[in-house]
Parts: structure tokens; sequence; C-alpha cells
């Protein structure tokens, strides 16, 4: 049995303090997330995934996920809805409805760069399908409304220094 590795995915603790981590799959499952949505929570930084082998390049065991950083994650208020919700991507359509815009306008926000997708699919007609994250598409429109809303303040109250004079 020597050089075999151990049963499950289980990678034991490596010596001088490295700590445990389990198999991205096995994360998957204990954060209850599919796997895709284990590599895009790992891309949006939700999640902290450690390589495994030589320093530069991914070893035969891959991408890890630290038990910490399981608890971590599953120790988070409003666990495990509130990170489905940062995870939730959004087409074109329902973008632009979630934030209160034409289709056309978010495209071309999107062209524009201001919006940034984080995954794409071809679809059945061959099209090229962005995918955005919502929470980051409201938190954009929640900022594009705040600044254009006038100021309700007369003048004065702003601190510009029109006063008007006393008689």
């Amino acid at each position: 049995m020597t050089g075999q590795a151990p049963p499950g995915d289980r990678v034991p603790p490596v010596p001088g303090g490295a700590e445990e981590t389990v198999a991205f799959a096995r994360a998957a499952r204990e954060l209850g997330l599919k796997l895709s949505e284990l590599e895009l929570a790992v891309q949006l930084g939700e999640v902290r995934a450690v390589a495994v082998g030589a320093v530069g390049t991914v070893g035969a065991m891959g991408r890890r996920v630290a038990r910490a950083e399981l608890l971590r994650v599953a120790a988070a208020e409003g666990f495990p809805g509130a990170l489905r919700a940062r995870l939730r991507v959004v087409g074109t359509a329902e973008g632009a409805e979630l934030m209160g815009i034409s289709p056309g306008r978010f495209t071309r926000l999107a062209r524009g760069g201001f919006l940034t997708p984080v995954r794409f699919y071809v679809n059945r007609y061959r099209a090229v399908v962005w995918l955005y994250p919502a929470a980051e598409l409201a938190a954009f429109a929640n900022r594009v409304q705040a600044a254009s809303l006038p100021s309700s303040e007369p003048l004065s109250a702003r601190g510009s220094g029109a006063t008007p004079e006393a008689g």
C-alpha cells in the first residue's frame, strides 16, 4: 500500500504546517454548489483556492480548497443563500431589466467597457451569450442613479458661496 493516495480525496497535512485541503469537487458538494458555481466563486474571489504542485504549475492534484476556507465561507451570514445571490449571473435581457434600462442601452454599456462579463457560452444559433454578475449590475445601476439625481439642496446650503444679501 506504500505510494498510494489516501482513501477518499483528502490529502493528509503536509509537513511544515500546511493546512488540510479538499478536492474541488468535494468542496463544491460541501458548500452545496455545482462545480461551475464553485469555479465562478473562485474567479470572483468569494472562495480562495490553492494550487497543489510545483511553484508556477498546477500539480497532478490540481486546485484544492483549504478546510479552513470551507468553514469560513459556511460560517458567513446568510449561507448558502447569500453566496448563491452573489454568484448569480444574468444575460443581456435580464441584466437590462435588473438595471431598469433597455437591452440596447445595456449592450452599448457593455461594449463601452462599463460592464464586465464573467462567463459566456455559444447558444444553438452560434451566437455568443455573455453573462454578467447580477450583484455588480445592481451596484452599477445604483451608483449611476445616485450620481444623476439632482440635489434638492439650495445652492447656499451646498457651500457655493452664493448667499443672498440682506436688504
